[in-house]
């Protein structure tokens, strides 16, 4: 076995997929890295079920987790760090669930006035789920099959909070002058 260097990420028919890997919950790069790829949901087998720790990588980069673990335990994180799923069994657990990989999470900043129109002329097919109020997010979901909530969010002009996070990152370490490594190899890829 060697160490990896990359956290890829993997284009299913219901979405992106990444993965991570037991003793991974303790490196934060692999889970920036996930983001960066752009992953919705990440698969993280286990020894144990790692606590809290899944959870802040839940909400700090605004992906579902989903577990499975040696412990015996299933555990699902959505997009806001929430735990939505926790199933044990003494023997071999099996989980279902059904996940909305279609939610997006948005910061109030540049966003109101345009979650405020796109709420009022489709009203029909896209909803305000859930308003964070000390995070100043809010989870705009589709109420109808057909429709795609992030699609007319983009439409509107609304930045989801991952992108609006990386972009003002990347801008304030821009004028701290600081540069790391995986933002170097990251700008690469993107020339590239």
């Amino acid at each position: 076995m060697t160490v990896g260097d990359e956290a890829p990420v993997y284009q299913a028919d219901f979405g992106r997929v990444g993965f991570a890997i037991c003793f991974d919950v303790n490196f934060p790069s692999v889970w920036q890295r996930l983001a960066d790829e752009g992953a919705e949901i990440v698969l993280w087998p286990s020894a144990y079920s790692a606590g809290t720790s899944l959870q802040a990588h839940a909400i700090n980069h605004h992906y579902y987790i989903a577990t499975a673990t040696g412990a015996r335990d299933s555990i699902v994180y959505d997009i806001t760090g929430e735990q939505i799923l926790y199933e044990t069994s003494p023997d071999i657990n099996v989980s279902r669930i059904t996940l909305d990989l279609d939610r997006g999470i948005y910061h109030e900043n540049f966003n109101l006035q345009k979650r405020d129109k796109l709420l009022k002329e489709h009203a029909a097919d896209v909803e305000q789920e859930k308003w964070m109020r000390r995070e100043a997010w809010f989870v705009l979901k589709v109420k109808r099959p057909g429709v795609s909530a992030r699609a007319l969010a983009r439409q509107y002009g609304l930045e989801e909070l991952r992108d609006y996070l990386d972009r003002s990152r990347r801008e304030i370490d821009r004028m701290r002058g600081w540069i790391f490594p995986e933002e170097s190899r990251a700008a690469a890829k993107h020339r590239d």
